[in-house]
């Protein structure tokens, strides 16, 4: 099942929280991807998060599942989305509470802005909340008229003071205005302003900018094009007009999220029914410093589709998250706005995303809530994800990876497993299984996914027997995918027969349909042609010749459709070990050779050591772990005597090698540890 369909996923029910977390190991830094919910068995919802000084993350909603009545909820979680602490916050038995907007503070403590609603007085005013750095609440202020005021977005300022933005409907020149309010240090008022005209005008996101001064993103319907147009203004530090922009065309077009970006311009993002495919597009904004556009970009369905929040990530790119069809959407872009990935993630519910950032490890942390899983109607979804997008959700097995073949590497003698990496799956690594007895697979090996995708089974020997091998899929999840069908591998053996020939038996390949067996013969392991074919269902093939030279046979098999593990090679065919059939020879050639290397292991340079008993042409080859060709240290003919080869590693990695040396057309191998 591939990743970017709707992944089903199993709901785990707990008082406070929980789904899943892994580490996950890609490329070389490891992240952290995990799905959380909070909450109990009635509504939460999580508008804003932020990941803290200490690697964990704070987040700010509501929550009407604890005690009586609609709290302002916190919860604080370390590093892999545990809960550490929650928090909810209610003044007044009476009122109703929210948390819009959250960030840490100098001090470690948090700064919250929302709202609070009195249902006695129908009167709602912007609520804003510092607490200590384990929650509990410092001071609370609120403010606001006798009317509807609310408070969407908080940010602390150079002077540790406060600015907070909204809309009032108490005060200003129209229905709704925007609402901007600077504090000092302990919530107390500096200053006060509204921004629109006579219609309805919304502040939901602000900025202290780079001048001191700050800018804020909503909507206006008192200028624009039409319905409604995104609303950019930008003031200076004493909240005087600099200029004011509007965005959009003759429908409704809104501006949720906007910061400022590294050349001093602005991205921001919202929705647009005025351009798109969609009833609503997710909108992007990006500006100059005077807010001049200098592009915009539509995202979306033919459904609706919305965009929350915006973040310059440290590519010059933008991450938004919100919501599309009913599911929690991230989208990554380059520094102009094209669309690199878009990820959604949820389950057969609505669920949906109103906060993100890019987190220490390049990964993206997402607040908002989800329908489809948790304790209660509505919870708290939490999601962390790698820089691609991934996260570590439990999904169906990957049934489409399967092996690609196996063959047998006679440079170095050994068994390789081949298969083709499926792109775009979030998939961490492979494991490689082999069979030790009936229907018996031993796990021999996990391969990263960045690795090729080729493994050299280093506990194989092909001149002795056969062996079989399965596949399996490591999610960032860490979950498994089922085993794959399984591949075995060509096994060659010849007999002498009387008076003369030569008889080749081998074990069946396993893996793929073919039609033929390949027969190839030659005078040496590096000069075999092809001599004859036999159908399928035979295993055997008799050579009548007589020869007094060493011969060599292999075996081979086609595949239907060539494999390409990684960008260096194209496999089309699986081959046996070669066999020769001078065995005798060969052994007492080997013994004669005194073949050996010391040290091994070793760190940047061994030495190898042989003896030669005539002169014959000689080479000693290196080969890495996976077959790949290093280095050739001999080629060339040698007289009769001791030699002794320095090979320097310095500018080679750890692990693996093979080296082999061939005398007289015959290959011999053993293995070499380089370590640190």
């Amino acid at each position: 099942m591939k990743k970017n369909q709707l992944l089903k996923k199993t709901k785990i029910y707990f008082s406070i929280a929980i789904l899943f977390f892994c580490v996950s190991i890609l490329n070389v830094k490891a992240q952290i991807t995990f799905e959380k919910t909070f909450g109990g068995v009635d509504s939460e919802q999580g508008y804003s998060v932020q990941q803290t000084s200490d690697n964990g993350y704070i987040i700010a909603g509501f929550t009407n599942s604890f005690g009586t009545g609609h709290h302002l909820y916190l919860v604080k979680t370390d590093s892999i989305g545990n809960t550490l602490w929650y928090k909810k916050i209610c003044v007044q038995d009476e009122n109703e509470y929210a948390g819009r907007s959250i960030q840490q503070t100098n001090d470690n403590g948090y700064i919250i802005a929302g709202y609070t609603y009195n249902f006695s007085t129908s009167n709602k005013d912007v609520f804003l909340v510092k607490t200590d750095s384990v929650g509990d609440t410092l001071w609370t202020k609120t403010f606001g008229g006798t009317d509807y005021d609310e408070g969407y977005s908080v940010q602390q300022t150079n002077d540790n003071g406060y600015i907070v933005t909204g809309y009032t409907k108490s005060f200003g020149a129209g229905a709704y205005d925007v609402y901007l309010i600077k504090t000092d240090a302990i919530g107390d008022t500096l200053w006060t302003k509204t921004f629109g005209g006579t219609a309805w005008d919304k502040g939901y996101s602000v900025r202290q900018t780079n001048d001191t001064g700050y800018v804020i993103t909503g909507y206006t319907k008192s200028s624009g094009a039409g319905g409604s147009d995104v609303y950019l203004i930008k003031t200076d530090s004493s909240a005087n007009i600099i200029w004011t922009k509007t965005f959009g065309g003759t429908d409704q077009d809104e501006g949720y999220s906007v910061k400022q970006t590294n050349d001093n311009g602005y991205i921001i993002t919202g929705f647009t029914e005025s351009f798109g495919i969609g009833n609503k597009d997710v909108y992007i904004i990006k500006t100059d410093s005077v807010g001049d556009t200098l592009w915009t970009k539509t995202f979306g369905n033919p459904d609706n589709d919305c965009g929350e929040s915006v973040r310059q990530t440290n590519d010059n790119g933008y991450i938004i998250t919100g919501g599309t069809q009913g599911d929690m959407l991230l989208i990554k872009t380059d520094s102009s706005g094209n669309i690199l990935w878009n990820k959604t993630f949820g389950g057969d519910s609505a669920d949906y995303g109103y906060s993100v950032q890019q987190t220490n490890d390049n990964g993206y942390i997402i607040s908002g809530y989800t329908f489809s899983f948790g304790a209660g109607e509505k919870d708290v979804y939490l999601i962390k994800t790698d820089e691609n997008g991934y996260g570590c959700f439990p999904s169906d097995t990957y049934q489409d990876q399967k092996i690609c073949m196996v063959t047998v590497n006679n440079e170095i003698n050994k068994n390789l497993i081949i298969w083709e990496k499926i792109p775009d799956l979030g998939i961490k690594s492979f494991n490689i299984y082999k069979m030790s007895g009936i229907d018996t697979f031993n796990l021999i090996a996990n391969v990263a996914f960045d690795s090729s995708g080729i493994f050299a089974d280093t506990s194989s020997n092909p001149a002795q027997h056969s062996d079989t091998y399965k596949i399996s899929v490591i999610d960032t999840c860490d979950f498994e995918s089922d085993l794959s069908p399984f591949h075995k591998t060509i096994y060659l053996s010849i007999t002498t027969l009387s008076p003369e020939g030569y008889e080749l038996n081998w074990d069946q390949y396993s893996g793929f349909d073919f039609t033929q067996y390949y027969i190839y013969k030659g005078t040496s392991p590096d000069n075999l042609s092809l001599i004859d074919s036999v159908t399928s269902d035979l295993y055997s093939w008799t050579d009548t010749s007589s020869y007094s030279d060493t011969i060599y046979y292999q075996i081979s098999v086609l595949s239907p459709d060539s494999c390409s593990p990684d960008s260096s090679a194209i496999y089309d065919k699986s081959v046996s070990n070669i066999v020769a059939n001078i065995s005798e020879a060969i052994n007492e050639l080997y013994k004669n050779l005194k073949f050996n290397i010391y040290p091994n292991p070793f760190k940047n340079s061994t030495t190898f050591t042989y003896y030669l008993d005539k002169t014959v042409y000689t080479e000693l080859v290196i080969y890495s772990y996976a077959g790949k060709y290093i280095t050739t240290l001999v080629k060339k003919q040698q007289n009769k005597g001791k030699y002794s080869v320095k090979w320097n590693t310095s500018a080679l990695g750890s692990g693996i090698y093979f080296y082999t040396l061939k005398v007289d057309g015959i290959r011999f191998v053993k293995k070499a540890i380089r370590i640190k």
